[in-house]
């Protein structure tokens, strides 16, 4: 006859504390100190207990899990998203469930199904293009947008000024002596294209110049479609200055200039890795990826603390950093 199978009264005998203690050291961390959920891990594991999370899930309601679904993994702002996120949820004694949509609504409706299968506690999600509202979508569960807004204010979310940021880096252009300024951008129907696409007119139009639609390129996805579309631009329009999207485009953009002595001046969104080691003078609009998903994961965890209230948003604001070659 096979030996039973230790339970987890047998784990708080074992470590001298209460079962309940012993629960609370597997299932919510933060709850416990520190000596006491060394003990009872010690203990299980010198018993050979396996605690069975999703069982415990079933039964308390609380799994400790969040699931968190980004769009393109391949973009470090998403990664530098999720360190913000994981930081805050392990410090709460939660665990994030990663996902990646990859920008598909179909895909990210799978991953919302199978992330509610595991009993998550909420969900941070940077919304995929999808006909059917976020609100919609996340309907049912805790969520927080995060970098990319929703189409109205009737859900959390956390986002950068995209739009002041664009009217920002423009008119920066315009002061340098820039006039006819390209538009990289990524496909219109993404909100923060949308808010950087409104921030450029803008500031055009305060400073009295019409906007030129023939200086403007979307639908770049990719740093090969934006490397693409300014080789194009830089062919046909002669831009005297540049201003991308997102990183990605200004990565497209840096390298479809990488062979001339006298690029255009050139301004993106987002920061870039090694920005001060580029030959190409670049300005960049900043802000600070980790801190925003630290922002999303404490808003749900207030959410989750206080269900009910009016959904909240949060704006992070930008800033411009100019980087010369060294």
């Amino acid at each position: 006859m096979s030996e039973r199978a230790p339970t987890l009264k047998d784990v708080a005998a074992a470590a001298g504390v209460a079962v309940m203690t012993a629960s609370r050291a597997f299932a919510r961390p933060e709850l416990v100190s520190p000596s006491t959920r060394e003990k009872v891990i010690t203990a299980a594991n010198s018993l050979g207990y396996r605690h069975n999370a999703l069982a415990a899930a079933m039964r308390t309601q609380q799994s400790g899990l969040v699931g968190v679904i980004v769009t393109n993994i391949e973009n470090p702002f998403h990664s530098k998203l999720a360190q913000g996120i994981d930081q805050v949820l392990t410090a709460n004694g939660r665990r994030m469930l990663l996902g990646h949509s990859q920008d598909d609504a179909a895909r990210e409706a799978a991953l919302i199904a199978d992330m509610r299968s595991w009993r998550v506690e909420g969900l941070i999600a940077v919304p995929a293009l999808a006909e059917i509202p976020a609100e919609e979508r996340f309907a049912g569960t805790p969520t927080v947008l995060a970098g990319r807004r929703a189409a109205t204010r009737s859900i959390n979310q956390v986002t950068v000024d995209d739009e002041e940021g664009a009217r920002l880096a423009t008119a920066d252009l315009i002061d340098r002596g820039a006039r006819r300024i390209g538009f990289i951008g990524n496909e219109d129907r993404i909100p923060t294209t949308i808010d950087r696409l409104a921030g450029y007119r803008a500031a055009l139009a305060d400073a009295g110049f019409d906007a030129d639609e023939g200086l403007v390129r979307l639908g770049c996805r990719t740093v090969a479609d934006a490397r693409s579309a300014v080789l194009e631009l830089r062919g046909t329009a002669s831009p005297d200055a540049l201003f991308c999207v997102n990183n990605q485009t200004t990565i497209g953009a840096l390298q479809a200039y990488g062979d001339t002595a006298d690029p255009p001046l050139i301004t993106g969104f987002d920061d870039l890795e090694l920005a001060d080691l580029l030959r190409i003078p670049t300005t960049l609009v900043s802000y600070d990826p980790v801190a925003l998903g630290a922002d999303a994961a404490n808003l749900l965890l207030k959410v989750l603390a206080r269900p009910g209230g009016r959904p909240r948003q949060l704006v992070r604001p930008v800033t411009l950093h100019r980087h010369e070659p060294a």
